[in-house]
């Protein structure tokens, strides 16, 4: 793992129990700081409230989808490097991410390889700007 200036902090919404604790589990043994979400519109609070590194947002939750979570991050000013994660890889996924505001997509399963790789290139270019 790279070093950072600080320990990134790190905002994971996504409806699914299980999921939540599977990615927490994953974040706490790269050592990162995180914060979890149940749905989009947590996340959107949340993010107005505390300062993130990055932001993961499920694209299917209730109350708000990642879709509409993102735009109202955009709308708001939080240009804070956001991940789509979606289990639906189909043809125009990044042509819809890329117009509903998301810097990159992840799908799942999510493997600590592959979660680490994504959030280690979105932090480096999140630390850029």
């Amino acid at each position: 793992m790279k070093e950072h200036k600080h320990t990134p902090n790190i905002l994971y919404a996504d409806d699914d129990a299980g999921q939540r604790r599977l990615v927490q589990i994953m974040l706490n043994r790269i050592g990162w700081d995180h914060r979890m979400a149940s749905d989009g519109l947590e996340a959107v609070e949340m993010a107005g409230r505390e300062s993130f590194d990055l932001i993961v947002l499920d694209l299917r939750m209730p109350r708000l989808d990642g879709f509409g979570a993102v735009r109202r991050l955009r709308e708001q000013g939080i240009a804070v490097p956001t991940i789509a994660l979606t289990a639906l890889d189909y043809p125009g996924l990044a042509s819809d991410c890329q117009a509903a505001g998301y810097n990159g997509w992840l799908v799942k399963p999510i493997t600590p390889h592959g979660l680490e790789q994504i959030m280690e290139t979105y932090l480096a270019a999140g630390s850029s700007r």
